[in-house]
């Protein structure tokens, strides 16, 4: 059975400071915008991750090009569990459908392994490297998103193929379809 996730809207003020409370380089401001991950829909529901999109650079037409127009955004979660194709999924259309935004960025200190593991599997490439951003020995890694990337292909769907593939029970090795009426 799939993991039903509810999005929590309207509330940024409360969902920042979740965050920000356990991203400790991450300072709150007021034009951060945040959405919640719940693990249901009832009131005893509880919050398993809060996807954050801030340092929000509009767009400005320089030499006759769109510059900027990127948002950052920052993922902070009690549990992995969130982490469904279709949640994920909904939280990337977010900056790209309702903010209109070319591009995602993320940035992850370096000895965090485990998110760059994390955004790269989501579709995220890298984009640099900024040396010594956190700390004197801990660098800034720099993943990005672009729109067409994400617009292009089936962001996230599963490979029909490799589910075919997969062994048939009984020994049947091919499926069979029947016609209907």
């Amino acid at each position: 059975m799939t993991q039903e996730h509810t999005l929590l809207f309207g509330f940024d003020k409360e969902l920042v400071a979740w965050a920000c409370d356990r991203i400790p380089w991450m300072t709150p401001s007021d034009a951060m915008r945040a959405v919640g991950v719940a693990d249901g829909k009832t009131a005893d529901a509880k919050l398993l991750a809060v996807a954050v999109y801030h340092n929000y650079i509009a767009p400005k037409q320089v030499a006759g090009e769109t510059w900027y127009n990127t948002v950052e955004m920052s993922f902070v979660a009690a549990s992995p569990r969130f982490a469904t194709r279709h949640t994920i999924k909904n939280l990337l259309k977010i900056p790209f459908d309702q903010f209109k935004v070319d591009h995602v960025l993320v940035a992850i200190p370096s000895i965090n392994k485990r998110a760059i593991r994390f955004v790269t599997g989501i579709g995220f490439t890298p984009r640099g490297t900024l040396s010594r951003f956190y700390s004197k020995s801990v660098h800034a890694c720099v993943f990005g998103l672009h729109r067409n990337t994400f617009k292009a292909r089936d962001f996230l769907k599963k490979e029909r193929k490799a589910l075919e593939r997969r062994p048939r029970p009984n020994g049947q090795e091919h499926p069979v379809s029947t016609a209907s009426a």
